[in-house]
């Protein structure tokens, strides 16, 4: 059981980014989040932070303390928690434009 323990923790898998030197430069309109554990052995800090040469404005890096490769499973509520404070403000924002739309529609 803690052979398949550890396995999980720290395997990669085909999914993974592993292996992926670099990903094609470009962007996107939207803002952007990107997360990772400090302790993953895949996906590094130093990968993560690769990204920030790339970020606009609005765009996140999160590091999870811990957790390795799979810090979303073992930290839901910690990842859940980053996620919507990186999505709120944006989101209420549009709510807030689409409403007074409405009711410049409506008056």
């Amino acid at each position: 059981m803690a052979i398949l323990s550890k396995d999980l923790e720290q395997s990669p898998l085909l999914h993974s980014l592993f292996k992926l030197i670099e990903l094609p430069e470009g962007g996107v309109n939207m803002p952007i989040m990107v997360c990772g554990s400090k302790n993953d052995p895949i996906v590094n800090s130093a990968a993560l932070k690769g990204w920030l040469k790339g970020f606009k404005s609005k765009d996140n890096l999160w590091e999870c303390p811990n957790g390795h490769h799979f810090f979303h499973y073992f930290y839901p509520q910690q990842v859940c928690e980053q996620m919507l404070s990186f999505w709120r403000p944006d989101h209420l924002q549009s709510m807030l434009t689409s409403q007074l739309i409405s009711q410049n529609l409506t008056n």
